[in-house]
């Protein structure tokens, strides 16, 4: 005997075999005992939710006899043993015609199909027909349709099966009874797949059955696909190692590894590890796919959902451990990140650059609140020794420098940059940046960045509430951050969707900062790059705009908070406020590191155009 594909030996062939459509099969058997028969379906749905399988079920109800051939009325469970039954599951039953409108998708093919609904069934009571793939009929066809489906003789039915209904004209779906075919979950797919596997004589790992369902991406018919091929590899017992080498899986404790280093953002353990997963010769957009999974779940359980809310996630300790070291916003943009680089890849051939400049951009998320805390600076070994005392620095004219300021001090800094007032990224739109101009402002506010390593400028201390300035917003009682800075560290991402809405530009500006404190009613904003807070501190239309859009996230009043913007400093403290800077003192400049050449803006302009810099040879 032929050898017969499993998802043809066990398609269901009745309503009941019909798994997860209990929405469908219970109205078409409702419909068929009370005679109310429609003259046109219209089945919609994904590739392999039983839309075929169920007119076929369909068209045997209509024109089953019974097994003695006694029954002369349609009946919601054929009996599958008579002529009508095993002649439509053949599908070689005269009254049952079966149409792919890929291949006949024309007006004559309609034609043909208008001119035999004239004549009666031959064999059957009822006259059915089958159109797949019902959205690839030429718009002439659908046109000469609509007449013959409106009025159709009597003994007359229509089913039509789309994968994409919005491709099928209203004045089809107003002429059919619509039903929606409902994506398979993974534990209904996982439970069919298990008795499959049962009437094979297999056993299985769980694990390798819910990896087989997971590929299946909802869809039965596929899910069966896929076991006929890791059956080929192996028969006697499944694994899920076995489903990962025949479907190029990457295994869960590998995601996890990678998240890892993400987390610790070690750049050459994850470059490493993706490498070596490459070279084992699993599929790049594969990999990312299922990283983003990883991260799926891992946004889920941050923000508490449920496994049954979130779709199957892995609900695993390992998958909560890593959830708490990432904010919901990052892992969002963590997601929004993966299924760009996913996006690319189909129209770009360098598929591993894809993947490293993709793990570059996962290292830049910011961490999760609970995991920010400034980290002790580290000392050389000749500083770790007890120094002598150092002369006090001297500032212009042999003055001596004020003491450093703390922490509290630093945030009432007043300190005006340098810098072009006319270059201003936030009032560009995105096609009138040129990458030339965003690099020479860089360039030009590096002497502002050694300014604020070399000049403290102390401010008198902030005023009490009395005389009309607001106090720095006090903490809880358990030492946490205030209500308000929460709120908005968990809606930050949604602060970035508006702001890039309202002006695109300002996008990369915005993704740069986060929120750190709150003080009476003004945010401070950290940032990265002293370009940015330059940017934040001197445009004021740009940062209402911004102060607008975080009132909105947050449900208050225009006008209600407001923003500053400092300097991030090492090991993630933040820097001083860069309000305004005093001029370049004359004399003699004190000698100080100079920090690096770019800035993660400018690393980031580099990698979405593909450009370099390059030293201006005019310039001397």
């Amino acid at each position: 005997m032929a050898y017969v594909s499993l998802y043809r030996k066990y398609r269901p062939q009745t309503f009941e075999d019909v798994v997860g459509q209990d929405h469908i099969t219970r109205t078409l058997k409702n419909a068929i005992t009370e005679g109310r028969i429609a003259s046109g379906y219209l089945f919609c749905g994904t590739r392999g939710t039983a839309k075929t399988t169920c007119a076929r079920i369909l068209a045997k109800a209509l024109n089953c006899v019974g097994p003695d051939g006694t029954n002369d009325a349609p009946t919601p469970q054929p009996c599958g043993v008579c002529g009508p039954c095993r002649a439509i599951a053949a599908s070689s039953f005269v009254d049952v015609v079966e149409m792919d409108a890929a291949s006949h998708r024309g007006i004559d093919d309609m034609r043909d199909i208008t001119a035999s609904i004239k004549f009666p069934p031959m064999e059957g009571r009822y006259k059915v027909y089958i159109i797949d793939e019902a959205h690839q009929l030429s718009n002439d066809a659908k046109d000469a349709f609509l007449k013959t489906l409106e009025e159709p003789p009597e003994r007359v039915l229509f089913i039509l099966a789309t994968t994409d209904q919005d491709k099928m004209p209203i004045t089809i779906q107003s002429r059919c009874q619509v039903f929606e075919f409902k994506r398979g979950s993974v534990a209904q797919i996982a439970a069919r797949l298990t008795e499959v596997l049962r009437a094979e004589g297999v056993t299985a790992d769980p694990s390798a059955v819910t990896l087989v369902a997971r590929a299946a991406d909802g869809s039965y018919r596929d899910s069966l696909s896929l076991l006929e091929q890791v059956l080929a590899y192996r028969r006697d017992h499944l694994t899920a190692q076995d489903v990962s080498v025949v479907l190029g899986t990457v295994d869960e404790e590998v995601l996890a590894r990678v998240v890892g280093l993400v987390a610790d953002s070690d750049a050459a353990g994850a470059f490493a590890l993706a490498g070596s997963i490459l070279e084992s010769g699993k599929d790049v957009r594969q990999f990312l796919k299922s990283l983003a999974g990883r991260f799926r779940d891992m946004l889920f359980v941050g923000v508490g959902a449920r496994p049954q809310a979130a779709g199957e996630m892995d609900d695993s300790p390992d998958l909560r451990a890593q959830a708490s070291r990432f904010a919901p916003a990052s892992l969002l943009t963590a997601l929004e990140v993966l299924t760009e680089a996913e996006r690319e890849m189909r129209t770009n051939t360098q598929h591993r650059l894809l993947l490293e400049m993709a793990l570059l951009r996962l290292m830049r998320l910011p961490a999760s609140p609970e995991q920010i805390a400034p980290r002790p600076p580290v000392l050389a070994k000749e500083e770790q020794a007890t120094p002598a005392p150092a002369p006090p620095a001297l500032g212009a004219g042999g003055a001596a420098l004020p003491p450093p300021l703390s922490a509290e001090e630093e945030d009432t800094l007043d300190v005006p940059l340098p810098g072009d007032a006319d270059l201003d990224v936030l009032d560009y739109e995105d096609d009138d940046v040129p990458v030339s101009q965003i690099v020479t402002s860089a360039e030009e506010h590096e002497q502002a960045e050694d300014l604020l390593q070399v000049q403290q400028v102390a401010a008198p201390p902030p005023a009490p509430a009395a005389n009309g300035h607001a106090a720095p917003r006090p903490a809880s009682d358990d030492g946490s951050a205030p209500e308000e800075l929460t709120r908005l560290q968990k809606s930050w991402q949604e602060v970035i969707n508006r702001v890039g809405s309202n002006k695109p530009a300002a996008s990369a500006l915005i993704k740069d900062g986060r929120a750190v404190a709150l003080h009476g009613q003004t945010f401070t904003l950290e940032f990265s790059s002293s370009f940015n807070v330059d940017r934040i501190t001197k445009n004021e239309a740009g940062r209402r705009m911004i102060e607008d859009q975080i009132n909105r996230t947050l449900g208050e009043p225009e006008g209600t908070y407001k923003i500053k913007g400092v300097l991030r400093g090492d090991g993630g403290a933040p820097g001083k406020v860069a309000q305004g800077v005093s001029p370049r003192p004359r004399g003699p400049e004190p000698t100080v590191a100079r920090p690096a050449p770019l800035d993660p803006l400018m690393d980031e302009v580099i990698a979405v155009f593909g450009g370099r810099i390059e030293e201006d040879d005019a310039k001397g």
